[in-house]
């Protein structure tokens, strides 16, 4: 906050009362409006983002919110202007906290199921209303959703609102947003439409159910990949009371293509007011026998095995995140080992990874270091870049060896292939491995 506290705004109009909070680009107080008798909000814009575009950004602010004004369910816009060479927006102060905050202080992170579909049915109406009038949001999150004093939300901070019927402030093909909630065409800088804002709700709506976003990694990087390539797993992997009807509209969401999704704001209102119809929290359950793509297999007659499970998706969640990994199972024979590791193999498919098998066999029947052919062999098969990518690394000479243990006499002299028993490779394969690898 600043090193010293504003004390009042527009010539003593609004009274600073405390601060509220600070970002990176502005400076939030409450403070009381002295000509109408009423708390405000008082967003400025600090000295050392001026130059980085935040005038501009919140001039679109004012006008967003000017053109969206009188909605139940987005924030009023009250006044603006300067004090001290920075620019500031004074706005209806929200009683309650943000969806954010409120999220943090629950134990589990998330709120019921009726609970979230009434705030994303609210916010969905907000979009609805916005998207009418030509402005997408592109930064909904929680952070950006307020509670009034009776528990009803209102979407506010339009800092980075996309007008549909001006030229863009922002250059074509910059990214603007948050990693967690950001569509995967809002990452790789193409055109936009309101399906890019129902892309965050679907995100937001998971987070709400699940008590974490969709995708989770180290680094905003590592994030937005996974919006791009991995396929998100229902919300209800994580918080299992989930019925299979909700899993699926938030996955339809979450689709990566704009056109997957619903087409406008108004249908994801009607799909949240069918759901929130069905009365999930009363008891009674959905009628479909699988509650998702994977229930077949994480539920029915697999059980006892939700520790193990936890710590092996806690793990592939690792390996997303860019750190390697190294699972073992162990146990006596007939306890399950193979159907656990079948388990998180699927799970690990729907995630978007690769899976590649290699079997290992008792006694002298197969060659040395088999499961290793096999599974080289798998690369292969997928289209070469794996393997390419372990050619070109510091595992490449110890791969050859390995191979090159397992003699074929069939094959010419110093033909690296000719070490690889052609019970493993198919011509294609072996001619694929001579080119890529050795």
């Amino acid at each position: 906050m600043a090193a010293h506290l504003p004390t009042s705004f527009a010539s003593g109009r609004y009274r600073v009362d405390r601060p509220l909070g600070e970002g990176g680009r502005k400076e939030v107080y409450l403070a009381l409006d002295t000509r109408l008798d009423r708390n405000v909000v008082v967003s400025w814009i600090k000295a050392s983002a001026l130059a980085d575009g935040e005038r501009e950004r919140l001039q679109r602010e004012v006008q967003a919110l000017a053109r969206l004004g009188g909605h139940p369910h987005v924030v009023t816009i009250l006044d603006a202007g300067e004090e001290g060479g920075r620019p500031y927006l004074v706005t209806e102060f929200m009683a309650g906290e943000s969806v954010a905050l409120w999220l943090e202080q629950r134990p589990d992170k998330r709120l019921s199921t009726q609970e979230a579909l009434r705030v994303a049915g609210q916010i969905a109406e907000a979009l609805a209303h916005a998207h009418r009038e030509g402005i997408l949001h592109r930064d909904l999150k929680p952070a950006n959703v307020w509670l009034d004093e009776k528990g009803n939300v209102k979407l506010g901070d339009f800092g980075l609102a996309l007008f549909l019927d001006r030229p863009r402030v922002t250059s074509s093909g910059s990214v603007v947003g948050t990693p967690e909630y950001m569509s995967p065409e809002q990452a790789l800088g193409q055109p936009l439409g309101p399906a890019t804002d129902l892309y965050a709700l679907g995100a937001m709506l998971y987070e709400m159910l699940a008590g974490r976003p969709p995708f989770v990694a180290d680094t905003p990087i590592a994030v937005v990949s996974q919006h791009l390539h991995a396929a998100p797993v229902a919300p209800s992997w994580h918080a299992t009371d989930l019925p299979h009807a909700v899993d699926e509209f938030v996955l339809r969401l979450l689709s990566k293509a704009m056109e997957d999704r619903l087409e406008t704001a108004e249908e994801a209102c009607e799909t949240i007011q069918a759901l929130e119809g069905r009365r999930f929290d009363s008891g009674s359950q959905d009628p479909t026998p699988e509650r998702n793509p994977l229930d077949r297999l994480a539920r029915g007659l697999f059980v006892g095995r939700a520790e193990e499970m936890s710590k092996l998706r806690a793990s592939l969640e690792e390996a997303f995140a860019g750190r390697t990994c190294l699972s073992l199972i162990a146990g006596e024979p007939g306890i399950g080992k193979t159907r656990l590791a079948q388990e998180i193999c699927t799970y690990a498919r729907l995630r978007g990874a690769l899976t590649l098998f290699g079997r290992c066999y008792e006694g002298g029947a197969a060659p040395a270091f088999w499961p290793f052919a096999q599974i080289l062999r798998a690369l292969v098969d997928e289209g070469g870049d794996e393997i390419r990518g372990l050619a070109e690394g510091d595992a490449a000479p110890a791969l050859a060896q390995v191979l090159s243990d397992v003699p074929d006499d069939a094959a010419s002299e110093g033909d690296a292939t000719s070490r690889l028993p052609r019970c493993v490779f198919s011509r294609r394969t072996r001619e694929a491995i001579k080119t890529v690898i050795f």
